[in-house]
């Protein structure tokens, strides 16, 4: 029997940190993604907010975040339907919720995200869907799985 790898959906907060310090927990996953110990699932919403940030906040890393992108791709799912964002809104703020909206779609196995306020255990619990900080996520692994270095 083959088990799969685990597929966390990346907030863009957290591929941002983690190519900004490859040396953080956010880089840590993203080595792992690499690596081929898990498979890191975004959106296309995900994937701009990132290239926005980079291009318009720390131009210098857009090389290291296009040889992310080019090297060790993430899964990239479709944009959600618009009814599936606005029943995400119940759960969440309406420019957070096309984020959870595609990773409930993705069938990721949760959402890592640093922004706690919003992706919280309470969006969790409504959403149907783990949510975890990134240093929560790498212990997770870790305890399941020893996946880490």
């Amino acid at each position: 029997m083959v088990e799969s790898r685990p597929r966390p959906f990346l907030d863009a907060n957290v591929l941002f940190s983690g190519i900004y310090h490859n040396d953080s927990v956010p880089g840590v996953l993203i080595d792992l993604h690499a690596d081929g110990m898990i498979s890191i699932v975004v959106s296309a919403v995900v994937l701009d907010e990132v290239s926005r940030n980079f291009r318009r906040k720390q131009p210098s890393l857009n090389p290291r975040w296009q040889a992310f992108l080019s090297g060790t791709p993430p899964e990239i799912v479709s944009v959600p339907s618009e009814r599936a964002i606005e029943a995400a809104q119940h759960c969440i703020n309406a420019k957070d919720a096309p984020i959870l909206a595609a990773a409930i779609a993705s069938g990721a196995d949760c959402v890592v995200s640093g922004n706690t306020r919003h992706f919280n255990q309470q969006a969790a619990e409504c959403a149907g869907i783990a949510i975890f900080t990134p240093a929560a996520y790498l212990a997770l692994l870790d305890h399941r799985n020893g996946l880490r270095r």
